[in-house]
């Protein structure tokens, strides 16, 4: 099957190929493809203090804006990250999975 939309290929499809400039440039089993899947987070802090600080102790890429701090983690980082969490006072957590839309992106533009 070749198909651009990303939802019918996640439910139909046991392994998936990718394609860049008529080239394959990875074959991947859909579980193992979906274990890849990073984690993004919305952290809403107390005080932009907390935030700041938040940031400034982690290793993790983040933005920060006022109170709130937007992170990507590896799914194997999130243990770590919820356990430096747990140092502070937080509003409100948001997360979501990385799209498989996204996942082929960053294997696109390798």
């Amino acid at each position: 099957m070749s198909s651009h939309i990303f939802e019918e290929i996640e439910k139909t499809c046991d392994r998936t190929a990718i394609l860049k400039d008529g080239k394959l440039i990875a074959i991947e089993n859909m579980e193992e493809l979906k274990s890849k899947k990073n984690k993004n987070f919305e952290v809403i802090f107390k005080t932009e203090k907390d935030a700041e600080n938040f940031k400034n102790q982690i290793s993790f890429k983040c933005e920060l804006n006022n109170n709130i701090v937007k992170i990507v983690i590896a799914n194997n980082e999130v243990n770590s990250f919820i356990k430096e969490l747990s140092n502070y006072d937080i509003l409100d957590i948001n997360s979501s999975s990385q799209t498989l839309e996204e996942l082929f992106l960053h294997f696109y533009n390798k």
